[in-house]
């Protein structure tokens, strides 16, 4: 309709216009708009100029052009990824070390045997205790994939949401896995050392989701599953590096003054330090999470820093009013809810609204058509870790 009225009152104008001899010359004998002047009309009113869209920038900056070389302008970019990469090299680390841990007899002996235990009557059997060391960290996992999916709700205000974004999630949970590790190296007791096993696949659960995330949101469409599937085989180095690490230091005992299994454990937090030493230099926050909870100015800025530091790109700029264009926010603010007077209760009501985003999450992963698509994946995920692990 808006179409319609515009086109309207510009047949009006043109008819009340009293210089329009000109235009009636190169129209043909019967009066009506010529071919081309009808498709320059349409063009104008049917496609309005608009901006470049965040794709459409970062496709531009990865274009080498004529005078630059296709790698020269591209390895910052590589290196981007390759500390997203070196991240998930880390979880594979922090994952799989345990299980050259349980396979080892000193470490059997300091922690799994019950002989050190004050009460050896009521100590828990050696395969208990393993059992609980392997699952801790899964366990761990499945309750940060919980937090995360209860707090990207749109109108959340958990740990991951407004105040929060995928770079700090990755970074806190790296350093949650460093810290973990590292403790862990230190300490003697089955549960303690599940203790940091469990808080461990917190962090790792809780950054898995922002380190693809991010890593699909600083990418063209696309190059998107090419990028994916790099980060993604990082996998297998983190554990060809634990492999290595757990031949060379479980396989020689002898030649170190610590316990063989201590030293593992603090190597194998390494990796999520480094990780969060590259990220910290090297890889900036999500410009389309920026934009889309308002905060269009440094969502330009990151956009900037990684085309014109990273890819070298002289063209034109991404703008902020390009930016408010594709991502456009509203600024009403959630109704505030009213002041608990208890904070035991303020901390159930917020346990329960997490509990209850989490499933409103995984829900919708079944509605409609789409589990025709979840189910399928679930049980292709369930076997190959099944097998793997």
């Amino acid at each position: 309709l808006c179409m319609m009225e515009m086109r309207r009152e510009i047949i009006k104008s043109k008819e009340n216009d009293s210089s329009s001899y000109t235009l009636q010359q190169n129209r043909g004998n019967d009066g009506l708009p010529s071919q081309e002047e009808n498709l320059e009309t349409n063009m104008q009113l049917e496609f309005p100029p608009t901006g470049r869209s965040l794709d459409e920038v970062f496709e531009e900056a990865l274009d080498p052009g004529p005078q630059r070389s296709k790698y020269q302008h591209r390895w910052r970019y590589w290196m981007v990824f390759c500390c997203l990469g070196v991240c998930n090299a880390a979880d594979a680390t922090e994952i799989l070390c345990l299980s050259y841990l349980l396979a080892n007899d000193q470490f059997a002996q300091d922690v799994l045997n019950p002989s050190h235990d004050a009460d050896e009557s009521s100590s828990s059997p050696p395969a208990f205790r393993s059992s609980c060391l392997a699952s801790a960290v899964f366990f761990g996992m499945f309750v940060g994939g919980l937090i995360v999916s209860s707090s990207e709700e749109r109108n959340a205000t958990g740990i991951s949401g407004k105040r929060f974004g995928r770079r700090p999630a990755l970074l806190l949970g790296l350093a949650t896995n460093a810290a973990c590790g590292a403790f862990s190296a230190f300490l003697t007791n089955v549960y303690l050392i599940s203790a940091c096993r469990f808080v461990a696949g917190i962090g790792i659960g809780y950054l898995t989701p922002a380190l693809f995330t991010l890593c699909s949101e600083i990418t063209p469409s696309k190059d998107r599953g090419f990028w994916a599937a790099f980060v993604a085989g990082f996998w297998m180095v983190g554990s060809v590096f634990v492999a290595i690490m757990g031949w060379v230091i479980l396989g020689n005992y002898e030649s170190f003054p610590v316990s063989a299994w201590r030293l593992l454990s603090f190597v194998c937090a390494a990796p999520s330090a480094l990780g969060y030493g590259l990220v910290t230099v090297y890889v900036i926050e999500s410009p389309r999470y920026l934009a889309l909870h308002g905060r269009h100015e440094e969502a330009v800025e990151e956009v900037e820093i990684l085309t014109t530091r990273t890819l070298q790109y002289t063209g034109m700029p991404w703008t902020i009013e390009e930016c408010i264009q594709q991502f456009p926010y509203s600024t009403q603010e959630p109704s505030q809810q009213p002041q608990l007077r208890s904070s035991r209760v303020a901390l159930l009501r917020r346990v329960e609204s997490l509990m209850l985003n989490a499933l409103r999450s995984i829900s919708q992963l079944y509605h409609n058509r789409l589990w025709k698509t979840t189910i399928p994946l679930q049980g292709i995920w369930l076997g190959l870790s099944f097998g793997s692990y």
